[in-house]
């Protein structure tokens, strides 16, 4: 076991975690396979203009174009690491600490005035929660939105949302597909596809949902969190919002295409979880998005387990390390504490 400190920034390496030997790797070749030729194509731009003298001398990739084909290789490196997943019900998905209400709320609506709906839960017990915190008896309870993994709102990232509102928080899980859902690979993967394609609608429903909660619900504090697809859109979040969240927490998602300055602009904690033997989200980016956070001045705590690879902590998947997948979710928790009850 290792501890980097950088900075406000912790690097943690949790080889301890795993029966394997502690080797962080990268996989280099889907890395030469989907970025080398879109990067040979970039490299050899200008001499294709040159060669061609009624184009503009100024000319440039269209960058729309470029962030398509970013996007697409995402969507095909999130096919390759759930290859063999199901989305099936799994008895390992625990059940919340205590009871808890949900229901059915729309967030915000589309500019056609399509209802955008998500799946809301709070503790039963609020009251005993706010007294072991020290809050009075008819203070709101802080907020998190959760965004969905890439097979969509399931039952999975419901029974997430039920043990996170058994903690003492009102939840948000969002629904990014607008109702639909996938149960094979192939269909998440057409659905993130088409999901990542409006990068702007999604944007607007997590902006829709943290109006939701702290204007609508109440609550004082709000944070973000999300796995995988959800993962690079709980970052993509806290970027276009750098002052309206409070904590934001990315379990395995892409976190390759922030810029500098972006980062170093973010005003609320990160917690970053991710899996060393990850192929998807090379090791080699999550070091670069760590330097980013301190260089930046972000508080932040990006940790890296050893022997993990994409999705851990997703109990449905064939890719669950119960070691890990607790002990991030325990760390998450006291983040969450940390950050969203900042005076209890």
């Amino acid at each position: 076991m290792a501890l980097v400190f950088l900075g406000d920034t912790n690097v943690y390496v949790s080889p301890c975690l795993s029966t394997k030997p502690p080797i962080m790797t990268v996989n280099y070749p889907t890395f030469a396979t989907r970025w080398l030729p879109l990067m040979a194509a970039v490299l050899l731009l200008p001499l294709v203009i040159g060669c061609d003298q009624s184009s503009d001398s100024d000319a440039s990739p269209d960058a729309d174009t470029t962030a398509t084909s970013a996007s697409l290789s995402y969507v095909d490196a999130m096919a390759e690491a759930h290859a063999a997943d199901t989305s099936d019900a799994s008895p390992l998905v625990q059940p919340p600490a205590g009871p808890v209400t949900t229901e059915t709320v729309t967030y915000g609506t589309s500019e056609d005035g399509t209802a955008w709906t998500g799946y809301y839960a709070a503790p039963e017990a609020a009251d005993s929660l706010r007294s072991a915190r020290g809050l009075s008896a008819d203070a709101p309870l802080p907020g998190v939105v959760l965004i969905h993994e890439w097979w969509g709102l399931n039952d999975n990232i419901r029974a997430m949302a039920d043990r996170l509102a058994a903690e003492g928080y009102q939840v948000l899980a969002v629904d990014l597909y607008e109702g639909d859902v996938a149960d094979t690979p192939d269909g998440a993967s057409s659905l993130m596809e088409e999901a990542m394609g409006r990068g702007d609608v999604l944007s607007r429903h997590l902006e829709s949902a943290r109006t939701f909660m702290t204007e609508e619900q109440g609550a004082p504090q709000i944070g973000v969190m999300g796995w995988c697809f959800g993962g690079y859109w709980s970052l993509q979040a806290a970027l276009n919002a750098p002052s309206g969240w409070d904590g934001t927490v990315i379990y395995y998602g892409n976190v390759g295409n922030a810029s500098a300055e972006a980062v170093a602009a973010l005003e609320m904690p990160v917690l970053g979880i991710f899996g060393g033997d990850d192929g998807s989200i090379p090791t080699e980016n999550v070091e670069t998005f760590a330097d980013q956070l301190r260089d930046g001045g972000v508080n932040a705590d990006i940790r890296i387990y050893e022997g993990a690879g994409h999705a851990f902590a997703n109990p449905t998947g064939s890719n669950y390390v119960p070691e890990a997948a607790t002990d991030a979710w325990a760390r998450t928790l006291d983040f969450l504490q940390t950050t969203l009850y900042p005076d209890a």
